[in-house]
């Protein structure tokens, strides 16, 4: 890593470089004055790449080094250049610059940590340590091999990578498929079950899911940044067409609600593809802790999702009341008649299944990562999936239906990772004795069990 020390002198317009010994931090930044800024620029990442310490506040500069005077957020135009968090101030340069305004932002020791550049230089980080910026490949060397590491795009759009944890070594890993805006999240998606039958014909794939989720052992806390965050827990079913089918969760009053919702790609839709059931309330949180600020108690569910070729069915049982909350999402032609076929015969054998839990942003750029939000401990038992068979729920209902267990280790995962892994973990096992949970619902010996966790920091 290179790292170099430039001093602007803005009343004259002199501009001085200094190269500092390669991997050697400035132990002595100069002062930062009015009129001149020195700040530590880290160029070039490797894989043993230092880290360096970021000490706020993190103000933004124009280029030269003067304090821009025209800085907006969200319409509105902001009376200072200083944050006390980095994501928010990396966030509002990128949105104030441009090929020809590029802004800066440094740290209060002068280490500069982001400026405007090609989308193409990524800005890297690992945990709240900033280790410098380089090309994607270069970058890449060093990302890969830390989990809690992520990258900013140069042009300060959003995130370039985000490092990851994942749940096998030997899995077929979709990496086209990791999402960048939506925050840290959990995921683990089953094969398409492709191949064919003793008589050769097809075998259809993965469309019918079933699993307890137990709640009562979750911890839940809101997001403190002012922005607005929702958390998730859902099955997604996809052949040609997908949607999510689970639950959002959301503070009301002085309780966590969590209600049903899917998000559906059907053509059907048009742009109103996402839908909360405002009536369907699943559980809410009975205790909250003032201290931590964390909600919890609330009621074990299990979901039940099922893939018809014009849609969805969702069933979530509350295991505490026996109440089962329920939608058909059925998609159909103009007349409202005739069913619209988007996962029939020719796509039901590239059915999949994930299983899922996650907590987004609705910003979409560079979120923050010290939001102080969390799900932490949805546990997720008797995880079962079966191959397509009908348009009828009561098929797989049957105990003549072969129902598989899926988990991390099932030689039906395709792949499964905690995305974002800063934030978002898993732990997979085998109880080891009989137990109780926190509902008062038991688990036995030799019971699998897979945990999902999204926990941001709150340390801005």
């Amino acid at each position: 890593m290179n790292i170099k020390n430039i001093s602007y002198y803005l009343g004259i317009g002199l501009i001085s470089l200094t190269l500092v010994g390669c991997g050697n931090k400035i132990d002595n930044p100069p002062k930062n004055e009015p009129s001149i800024t020195n700040p530590n620029i880290y160029d070039g990442i490797k894989e043993d790449s230092s880290k360096i310490k970021l000490t706020a506040p993190f103000s933004i500069y124009n280029e030269d080094g003067s304090i821009p005077t025209d800085l907006k957020y969200k319409g509105s135009k902001l009376e200072s250049n200083t944050f006390t968090n980095l994501y928010k101030a990396i966030r509002i340069a990128g949105e104030n610059s441009s090929t020809k305004v590029k802004l800066q932002v440094q740290d209060s020791n002068f280490n500069q940590i982001f400026k405007r550049a090609k989308a193409s230089n990524w800005y890297v980080f690992d945990g709240h340590d900033y280790v410098g910026n380089d090309i994607k490949s270069n970058a890449l060397t060093y990302t890969e091999k830390h989990k809690n590491s992520y990258a900013v795009s140069g042009d300060g759009k959003g995130y370039s990578y985000l490092g990851r944890e994942d749940y096998r070594e030997d899995m077929n890993l979709q990496s086209n498929i990791l999402e960048l805006n939506a925050g840290a999240y959990n995921y683990m998606f089953s094969t398409t079950g492709v191949g064919k039958g003793e008589n050769g014909t097809n075998i259809n794939g993965f469309a019918y899911a079933n699993a307890n989720v137990r709640l009562s052992e979750m911890k839940y806390r809101q997001t403190e940044d002012g922005d607005h965050w929702n958390a998730y827990i859902f099955f997604n079913l996809q052949a040609k067409n997908h949607a999510d089918l689970g639950l959002i969760g959301t503070v009301s009053g002085d309780k966590l609600v969590w209600k049903l919702f899917r998000n559906c790609g059907s053509k059907s839709h048009g742009t109103q593809g996402f839908f909360v059931y405002q009536d369907k309330i699943i559980t809410t949180s009975k205790y909250y802790d003032s201290t931590t600020k964390e909600y919890s108690g609330c009621d074990d569910l299990n979901f039940e999702a099922v893939g018809y070729s014009n849609g969805w069915i969702l069933n979530v049982t509350n295991l505490a009341t026996g109440k089962v909350e329920t939608f058909s999402d059925l998609h159909y032609e103009e007349d409202g008649k005739t069913p619209l076929i988007e996962n029939g015969e020719d796509v039901t054998t590239y059915y999949r299944v994930l299983v899922a839990s996650s907590y987004c942003p609705v910003v979409g750029n560079v979120w923050n990562w010290d939001c102080g939000a969390k799900t932490e401990n949805v546990v997720w038992d008797n995880i079962k999936i079966s191959r397509y068979i009908s348009d009828d729920i009561t098929e797989y209902r049957k105990e003549s239906t072969i129902k598989y267990d899926f988990y991390p280790d099932s030689d039906l995962l395709r792949d499964g990772y905690s995305q974002g892994a800063f934030a978002s973990s898993f732990e997979y096992g085998t109880r080891k004795e009989d137990g109780k949970y926190k509902s008062g619902n038991t688990y036995k010996k030799g019971d699998k069990y897979l945990i999902q966790n999204v926990c941001y920091t709150n340390e801005w």
